[in-house]
């Protein structure tokens, strides 16, 4: 099959034209840090832990961590809501997975990137997803900090603060531009080839 320069390029232009007309997905933006009023280690000790258990609030309406603040999508959460939290462990996935009390957001964290436990500190991240059953979000890459430091030694009060924040993603219509920026250089590769 034998294409002509111009039906070349007319097709070039229908796929550019086709790829950057894709619905724009609404992807998750900014950080939320957090916090615990207590942290417990399963042995007593932030740098020998293999699990973290939080908690926060009154022991009539216990949430596991409290949100300090939020930027981007998590602007409107006010600070002091509740953040339901299943147990860090480091033993098998999801490592944790953070749900605001309204439902709005929950963050599963899949895969520890960084777990430095140092004597009286630890720093662990993590990366996973956001997902949102309110918002129309698309589920979009996370990316989790946790700083746990037990000032008193092993068997002493564990203080924490984590941020979850989400991870840029490209917009089809960046991959479009770049891809109609690339266009020429296939062409002058095509036209080498054809003749050589």
């Amino acid at each position: 099959m034998h294409l002509s320069r111009r039906n070349l390029c007319s097709l070039l232009f229908l796929a550019l034209v086709s790829s950057s007309t894709w619905a724009e997905a609404a992807f998750v933006t900014g950080t939320i840090g957090f916090n615990a009023d207590s942290t417990t280690a399963n042995t007593g000790a932030v740098n020998t832990a293999t699990s973290f258990t939080f908690l926060s609030g009154t022991p009539l309406a216990p949430a596991q961590m409290t949100v300090a603040n939020g930027t981007g999508s998590f602007a409107a959460v006010p600070a002091g809501t509740d953040v339901m939290s299943t147990t860090l462990q480091f033993t098998s996935s999801p490592f944790i997975t953070l749900t605001l009390n309204t439902n709005s957001f929950t963050a599963t964290a899949i895969n520890v990137d960084v777990n430095t436990p140092l004597s009286n500190f630890r720093t662990i991240v993590a990366s996973g997803t956001i997902t949102s059953s309110v918002n129309a979000f698309d589920p979009t890459p996370a990316r989790f900090i946790f700083q746990l430091s037990q000032a008193g030694g092993p068997g002493t009060t564990i203080s924490y603060s984590g941020t979850l924040g989400a991870v840029g993603v490209p917009e089809p219509s960046g991959v479009a531009l770049l891809s109609l920026g690339l266009a020429p250089v296939g062409v002058l590769a095509w036209r080498r080839r054809k003749l050589a």
